[in-house]
Order: structure tokens, then C-alpha cells, then sequence
């Protein structure tokens, strides 16, 4: 907790503080460190040399073949599940980027990335998904759901890794966040391979980067006692710090969704409160968990979230008043692992076919 308030302390330039007591979960995620001594890049490297000074006999003819994966990375990632347009669920876990088709219980992958991924958006016809991975350059890969194909390779840009994507709302454009000290934040014109704009983003940890609802314009990022309201023009990135005033305490953002003008934000706090801003000025707050929350999305008639107690919430269209509630703890399953842990940390939520999917922190989906 010392190293992290030093922490906060020295983002003061670009973050509000507060002594209020910090979320377990989120103190111990914001410690993860991501440099690493030799990069898996540099191990292919290093058989590289070994093979040129040392003779080896062939390889034998069999081999294996991936058939299922148990898990899902959820102790530092958010909002990373997704409902696809073939119907499946789309997510990851370690190097991988997991298609799982619900009713016949089988599972496709895409395999292409060589470090773990920490990031998956999907795009908004469905159809392609992004994934950014640790690395010492590390890359985003955006992929063809159906045929698990690359499309596009985006790199040069980040340092440690990537911790958050999402395109646009015309899918055009992907923007992205990385792990280095200022938390760069680059556009990219994916098809091309482009990189169009980029920008420090805060030296606070960013959790989250989310385009706001019909445009190609306007971003928001949520991250450590801070959330900011950016714009695009051109290749200029420039931003407005969220004002919090009177109506709420200046606290950590973890996740947000928009109106269907997207002229109101909605952002996830770790006190459990779902604050509501209009433009940069926040306007109100909204009680709605008892724990942080880490995962929120939009839908057609309303807004659904999860938080850290494993309690999801439906919200009607002005995010007032609560139409259903689920817990996790009500599920019946023959895991006894989660007989042991009920009340498990909802990070990433979507809702498609009439279901909701939810992914919790300690790696497993319901």
C-alpha cells in the first residue's frame, strides 16, 4: 500500500488523490509489473544461435494438437469477452485468442500471438477481433473471427505490453493504450498499418480506452484517480481531465460506456458508484455495487454491469433504476472450486442471444 500511494503521489501532475482506502484487487493489479529480464521474442532468438553453433537431430514426425483450454485472464484485464456474430464467445487466455461455441462445447483458436495477450476488443460488425500482448515490442493482432487469419500486424508504437484497444464506432480506426511509463495512447488506421496519431496519455495507470458511441472522434480513457476526455483531429490528440466538483469524490475509473448519442458518459468507479459526466463536467452518481467495477457495457434498451461481490446489474435507459439483478453465488455447478468462492470479481460482461456472459477475475466464465 506505501508503494502505491508513492505512486499515486508522483502521478499528482496529471491525477487527482485521495485518502481513501484503495480496493484490494486494484492495489495488488497496479504492482504487477510487466518488465521482463528476456522477452519470449528473445528466447526464439536465442534457439536461433543455438541451432547455427549446435547440430541437432530432426524433430519426430508426430506431434500435438490443441483441442481444449480451461481459464480466462481475468486478474488484469477488463471488459475482454465477447459475444461474436457466429454466435460464439470470443476471449483470451495466455498466448491465446479463444472462439467458444457454447452449444456444442468446442473451441477454435488463435494461435499467432508470441507473448500473452492482455487485451481484446471486437469489432462492431463482429466479425474481426484485436488482441494486444506483452512484449518488449509488443504487437496487436487483428484477426478474422471465422477463418482465425491475420489481417493486420500493428507494432513499433508500445513498450512492456498492451493494456487496453477498442475501435471505433465505423470500425475504421483502432486505438490503443501500452504499459510504458507515460501510457501511450496511438491510433491506428488498421488496415493500412498505419499509425495516425499518438499521444502521452497519463503516467497514472490507464485500465481503459473506449471511442465514444457514433463517432471517430472522441475517446475517453479511465484509469488511476483520473478519467479524460480526448479528441482527434488531424494527428493532434488533446484532452480534458474529468471535472469532478461537488457531486462525487474523485476516485479511480475502471471501465465506461456511453448513451446511445454518446453525449453521456458513464464510468465504473472502485467505490462500487457509477458516476455520470456530460461532456467533461461530471453531473451525478448513482449507487450500484458493493465493490469496485471493473465491467459495464451499453445494449440496445439500457446498460447492464458487474461488480466485485459477483453481483450483475440490468439497468433501465437513464442508468436510475435496476430492472434484474443476478449473483454468481446462485449459479449451481459441479466446480467445487467456485462452491469455495462464491462471490467472485465480475471483469469483463457482454450480453448477446438473450444471455449474458460474464468473466471474473479468479479465470472463470459463467
Amino acid at each position: 500500500k506505501q508503494w502505491y500511494q508513492r505512486r499515486v503521489r508522483a502521478c499528482s501532475e496529471d491525477s487527482d488523490t485521495s485518502d481513501a482506502e484503495l480496493d484490494s484487487d486494484l492495489e495488488e493489479e497496479t504492482q504487477i509489473q510487466y518488465d521482463r529480464p528476456r522477452y519470449k521474442e528473445d528466447h526464439k532468438k536465442a534457439r536461433r544461435r543455438k541451432k547455427t553453433a549446435l547440430a541437432r537431430p530432426p524433430a519426430p514426425d508426430g506431434g500435438l494438437l490443441l483441442d481444449f483450454v480451461f481459464g480466462y485472464r481475468g486478474y488484469d484485464a477488463r471488459n475482454n469477452i465477447h459475444f461474436t456474430a457466429q454466435r460464439e464467445i470470443v476471449y483470451h487466455v495466455a498466448a491465446l485468442g479463444v472462439l467458444y461455441d457454447c452449444e456444442n462445447h468446442r473451441q477454435r483458436f488463435y494461435n499467432k500471438h508470441s507473448d500473452d495477450i492482455l487485451c481484446l476488443a471486437l469489432h462492431p460488425m463482429k466479425d474481426y477481433a484485436a488482441t494486444g500482448q506483452v512484449g518488449k515490442d509488443p504487437a496487436i493482432h487483428v484477426w478474422d473471427i471465422t477463418k482465425t487469419a491475420t489481417i493486420s500486424i500493428l507494432k513499433g508504437q508500445h513498450q512492456r505490453g498492451v493494456c487496453s484497444v477498442d475501435f471505433s464506432s465505423d470500425g475504421k480506426l483502432l486505438a490503443s493504450v501500452g504499459l510504458d511509463d507515460n501510457h501511450t495512447i496511438v491510433i491506428w488506421g488498421w488496415r493500412k498499418g498505419e499509425k495516425l496519431a499518438s499521444v502521452r496519455g497519463n503516467k497514472a495507470r490507464i485500465f481503459s480506452i473506449r471511442w465514444k458511441t457514433g463517432s471517430s472522434e472522441s475517446l475517453v480513457t479511465v484509469g488511476v484517480r483520473h478519467i479524460n476526455f480526448w479528441t482527434m483531429k488531424g494527428a493532434s490528440l488533446t484532452s480534458k481531465r474529468g471535472t469532478f466538483g461537488s457531486k462525487g469524490k474523485a476516485c479511480t475509473m475502471l471501465c465506461c460506456c456511453f448513451s446511445k448519442s454518446g453525449h453521456v458518459t458513464y464510468s465504473g468507479a472502485e467505490t462500487g458508484s457509477v458516476y455520470v459526466w456530460e461532456g467533461s463536467k461530471l453531473v451525478s452518481t448513482v449507487e450500484a455495487h458493493k465493490g469496485a467495477i471493473h465491467a459495464m457495457c451499453a445494449l440496445d434498451k439500457g446498460y447492464v454491469t458487474g461488480g466485485k461481490v459477483g453481483t450483475v446489474c440490468l439497468w433501465d435507459e437513464n442508468f436510475e433504476t435496476i430492472l434484474k439483478q443476478y449473483t454468481l453465488a446462485s449459479f449451481k455447478t459441479d466446480n467445487p472450486m467456485l462452491d469455495l468462492n462464491p462471490a467472485q470479481a465480475i471483469r469483463g460482461i457482454a450480453l448477446g442471444q438473450g444471455k449474458i456472459v460474464v468473466g471474473t477475475r479468479s479465470g472463470n466464465i459463467f
